[in-house]
């Protein structure tokens, strides 16, 4: 990956632009030939390099402060060799999808759509597993998560993850096949739009299903994989 002046408009790149952008990176290393940071807000470190060399010299300046949560950008190697080292035996490889343009896609809206609260917590956590109970009361608080109702009943949800990504996008069985889960993320799409961000979403190189969902509604999907590390 070769990294320039435009390097943050890579759509591999674009969780760490937003973290740049919404002022919430501890940038600690940033040269011609990559950038790693630490997010504040979901506890993140980020690393993108143009070798593996770089992101080994990256990682192994800063491992004093110990490693959680890793993303790294479009290396592989760089990935196996972080894992290994810092025993990071839980990983995600995701597509990343960025949406390109500066108008959200236009579809039919038949949901109400409202932030969600501490009394939505134990319903969500039923049926989103994804997340931690804390980090999803994180979200709440942030007022970053979203509850859809058609009728007054409930049909799903769709949330920002703390650094900064769309996801966490459900529709209860008996509602899909209704387009409402097209709806729930055409109203993220306008909301971080509206915010003045780009709108990206991280999806499982598996999950057929959602990415098609990206491409239906305009998001380019990324050629590099972004990989996640915890424990």
């Amino acid at each position: 990956m070769c990294m320039d002046n435009a390097r943050y408009a890579k759509p591999v790149l674009a969780g760490i632009q937003k973290v740049l952008q919404r002022g919430t990176a501890q940038v600690l290393e940033e040269d011609a030939h990559g950038i790693f940071l630490r997010d504040t807000v979901s506890g993140a470190w980020m690393a993108a390099a143009d070798s593996t060399e770089t992101g080994i010299r990256y990682l192994t300046a800063q491992e004093s402060s110990g490693y959680s949560l890793l993303c790294i950008c479009g290396n592989r190697e760089l990935t196996d060799y972080a894992a290994n080292r810092y025993g990071l035996t839980s990983r995600l490889d995701c597509y990343q999808a960025v949406y390109p343009a500066a108008e959200p896609p236009d579809f039919p809206q038949n949901l109400t759509i409202q932030p969600a609260d501490m009394g939505d917590l134990d319903w969500i956590t039923a049926r989103y597993d994804l997340l931690t109970p804390g980090e999803i009361a994180e979200i709440i608080r942030r007022r970053r998560l979203f509850v859809g109702q058609k009728d007054g009943s409930p049909v799903g949800f769709v949330g920002e993850h703390l650094e900064g990504s769309m996801g966490l996008l459900q529709v209860l069985p008996e509602y899909r096949g209704c387009g409402y889960g097209t709806e729930l993320e055409t109203f993220l799409l306008r909301r971080t739009l509206g915010e003045g961000f780009q709108p990206f979403c991280q999806v499982e190189t598996g999950n057929s299903v959602s990415l098609k969902l990206q491409r239906k509604l305009g998001l380019e999907i990324s050629r590099e994989h972004v990989y996640w590390l915890s424990r």
